[in-house]
């Protein structure tokens, strides 16, 4: 009786206590460095997951992953013209993304798109870069709602509509459903949560819309639905009013529901539903992004951790990243004690941490190499002294704060020279001349114009000088320089006889200006062009920065191949030339700079 009241209170521990950290390995194939927008378990016991417009299945895991369809237009760059959307969707879903994804090209490559400013693989690497991004719009197709069971898969709820994916293929979309919040699958029904409604799909693939309200977050436990509106947690079991639940304290922004327990979570605190009320779990300090309910407790998915908690709600364990810093973390699926991260650099498998040594060592050797290699901000300022576009070399040092905070005084000297002269009334001859004393006067004027926003760049002088805005007159003079340049438009040759030489005819003289009106239109016009070439030192800086981010991330996912993800003993010659060519490049950008500073490759 003992031995099994003892085996009794074992077994209870063992279903008490949650998940336990381990290491993260990445999965082999494609998947283990793409990103991964959401994962699930689909009603035919495969694993499915999202990435990069395709959705992937895994029957078993020891079965290699491989794609069964798009839930995405492809999108094609048509010899710099403009960007094709191909599959087989609704016309409007291509027509919509192919006019998007033209717009988001034009605006990471930063200027005008066309053959001549965009080469076809730079074009290759932007769409994918805008398909694959984290965070598209609410209405994209790109953007995975939720990937939900099915009976024969998965449901695929997109920004843009929903779709199912099964063994067979991806077939949809089931009806017109656009701007989607949150989808769960209830009683064998799929609910999805619009702006305005909430939608049921049953059997039948009919959508039915309830008019429920502005619904910020979904799930569902035995009772049925469990969402929040308002600021408030509801059930509803999908029929009749909704009931309300009483509320735990601050503004609940997730929902997670297993059998019949409840979770709910605000920015900073984690609460477990006790039947009665909400009880307040151990302290999280993370804001979640997603939370995943389960026989095993709840996963917490936050910024840049993840958290296991047990079903009791009493300990919870922190669990580290799979890489350190700089890796979005966007979804969890758990199938008994394995469990699985949706990450922007790669899918994810936790391991046992004591079977693992071997990879915490490629980990560790990675996590060394990254605090010998030099910061973003570090690299952006070589590029920025090698290319002279930094602040001191294109600025003016203390002169525009100075000129900003002293008055702008003004000097006139006025004299009045006061002569008589007496003249013959008949002969008008020149008698007698009386000069005066001259009286002159010196009328000095100050008008001292103080800038509040100056207080705030009096002590970083970089920054002041970079602007160039703090000199009186700036913000007018780019007015006048946008126009000036829009009325100047002359050819290399145009008004020079084809030799490059200025005569006096081809410059206009205005001889009847004043030398005050002279002096205050050349002072307009410096001012113009001093705008202009602070304007375009300015968009040439932006752009510097820009490349020298993209070239540092693809460094940091080509590090992370050759020391986490891969096999120590290969020679990877595709990677290795991969990360020669982004050093070359940043070699070029900072003057030969980076790879005085970069760790070597192993």
């Amino acid at each position: 009786m003992r031995a099994l009241l003892v085996f009794t209170l074992l077994l209870s521990g063992l279903a008490q206590a949650g998940l336990r950290p381990g290491t993260w390995r990445p999965v082999s194939g494609d998947l283990g460095s793409a990103a991964v927008t959401a994962i699930a378990q689909g009603g035919d016991g495969a694993r499915y997951a999202a990435s990069g417009g395709w959705i992937y299945r895994q029957p078993t895991p020891s079965d290699p992953w491989r794609t069964v369809g798009p839930y995405g237009p492809q999108l094609r760059w048509d010899e710099g013209q403009h960007v094709e959307a191909v599959g087989p969707f609704p016309q409007a879903w291509l027509d919509q993304v192919s006019e998007d994804a033209f717009q988001a090209l034009e605006a990471m490559a930063g200027n005008e798109v066309n053959e001549d400013s965009l080469t076809e693989d730079a074009a290759r690497l932007l769409l994918r870069a805008y398909v694959e991004e984290t965070d598209p719009d609410a209405d994209s197709p790109y953007r995975i709602v939720a990937l939900a069971t099915a009976s024969d898969g998965v449901w695929v709820v997109t920004g843009a509509g929903v779709l199912r994916a099964s063994a067979l293929g991806v077939r949809g979309p089931v009806g017109t459903l656009k701007g989607a919040r949150a989808a769960v699958v209830s009683g064998g029904d799929l609910w999805v949560a619009l702006a305005d409604r909430l939608v049921k799909i049953g059997a039948d693939g009919v959508p039915q819309a309830h008019r429920i309200g502005a619904i910020e977050a979904l799930a569902a436990d035995d009772a049925g639905l469990v969402f929040v509106a308002d600021g408030t947690v509801w059930t509803w079991a999908g029929q009749g009013e909704p009931q309300r639940q009483p509320t735990p304290t601050g503004r609940p922004q997730a929902v997670a529901a297993h059998g019949a327990v409840r979770w709910a979570a605000t920015p900073m605190a984690l609460y477990r539903w006790a039947g009665s009320e909400w009880r307040l779990c151990p302290p999280t300090a993370t804001t979640p992004r997603k939370l995943v309910a389960g026989p095993h407790g709840l996963v917490v998915v936050g910024e840049a951790r993840v958290l296991f908690v047990d079903p009791e709600c009493r300990q919870l364990a922190r669990q580290d990243p799979p890489w350190p810093g700089g890796m979005a973390l966007l979804d969890a699926l758990v199938v008994g004690d394995d469990v699985w991260l949706a990450t922007a650099a790669g899918l994810q498998r936790l391991v046992d941490a004591s079977v693992s040594a071997a990879d915490a060592a490629r980990v560790g050797g990675f996590q060394r190499a990254l605090r010998a290699l030099p910061t973003l901000e570090e690299v952006s300022a070589a590029a920025l002294r090698y290319q002279q576009l930094d602040a001191r070399s294109r600025g003016f040092g203390w002169r525009p704060i100075l000129r900003g905070l002293l008055p702008d005084v003004t000097v006139n000297y006025v004299s009045h020279p006061f002569r008589i002269e007496t003249r013959d009334a008949f002969t008008r001859d020149l008698l007698l001349v009386d000069v005066q004393q001259t009286n002159p006067q010196w009328i000095v004027l100050a008008e001292w114009t103080l800038r509040f926003d100056l207080l705030g760049m009096m002590f970083e002088v970089e920054r002041a000088s970079s602007l160039g805005e703090l000199d009186t007159g700036a913000a007018d003079a780019d007015a006048e320089a946008q126009a000036l340049v829009a009325q100047t438009d002359l050819d290399a040759t145009d008004g020079l006889d084809g030799t490059g030489a200025v005569d006096d005819g081809d410059v206009f003289v205005d001889t009847g200006l004043s030398d005050d009106t002279a002096a205050a239109v050349d002072t307009g016009v410096a001012f113009a062009l001093l705008a202009v070439e602070r304007r375009q030192a300015e968009r040439d800086r932006q752009r510097l920065l820009s490349d020298i981010s993209k070239l540092y991330r693809e460094r940091l996912r080509v590090m992370f191949r050759l020391w986490v993800q891969l096999e120590p003993d290969g020679l990877h010659l595709p990677e290795v030339m991969r990360l020669r060519e982004v050093d070359a490049r940043l070699d070029a950008l900072t003057g030969g700079v980076f790879t005085r500073w970069a760790p070597a490759l192993r």
